[in-house]
C-alpha cells in the first residue's frame, strides 16, 4: 500500500450564511493511513538498530474529526470585509494517531511502541480578518 492511502474516507462539509454572521462546519472519517511497525531492535556499539516488518504492513486506527467555525462581520460589502472569526478543531476531542513512535528508555534495556497524538485534543482559536 502507499504511505497516503486511505481505502475509505468520508468528507461532509456544510455553511450557511445568515447575513453579519456565517457558520461552517467540517467532519472527516477515514480508515488509518498504512505505516511499517518496527518487530525488533538491536543495540550495537550505544546504537539502536531496528528490524522493520513487511512495508506498510499495518495500519493507523480509523482517523475521526470534526471542525465549527462562524464568522461576524463588522462590514460587509462589495470593498471589502472585516470582522472577527471563531472556531474550534477537534470538536469531537477525538484522539487520532498520526504514527507511531518508538520509544527507548535511556539505558537501552526497555522500549514502548506507542500511537504519537497531539497533546491538544481540542483546539479553539479567536481571530480578526480584513480583505480589501
Amino acid at each position: 500500500p502507499s504511505i497516503h492511502e486511505r481505502l475509505h474516507e468520508v468528507d461532509v462539509v456544510a455553511t450557511y450564511d445568515f447575513g453579519r454572521i456565517d457558520v461552517g462546519a467540517t467532519f472527516v472519517a477515514a480508515t488509518g493511513t498504512p505505516y511499517t511497525q518496527p518487530i525488533a531492535f538491536y543495540v550495537v556499539d550505544n546504537h539502536m538498530v531496528c528490524e522493520y516488518g513487511p512495508y506498510n504492513g499495518k495500519r493507523l486506527p480509523t482517523y475521526m474529526k470534526m471542525d465549527i467555525s462562524a464568522n461576524w462581520y463588522f462590514h460587509k460589502g462589495p470593498k471589502g470585509k472585516n470582522g472577527i472569526n471563531v472556531s474550534v478543531y477537534n470538536v469531537l476531542g477525538r484522539e487520532n494517531a498520526l504514527g507511531y513512535g518508538l520509544h527507548v528508555n535511556k539505558d537501552l534495556t526497555a522500549y514502548t511502541f506507542a500511537p504519537t497524538t497531539i497533546s491538544i485534543k481540542v483546539m479553539p482559536s479567536v481571530g480578526y480578518f480584513h480583505t480589501f
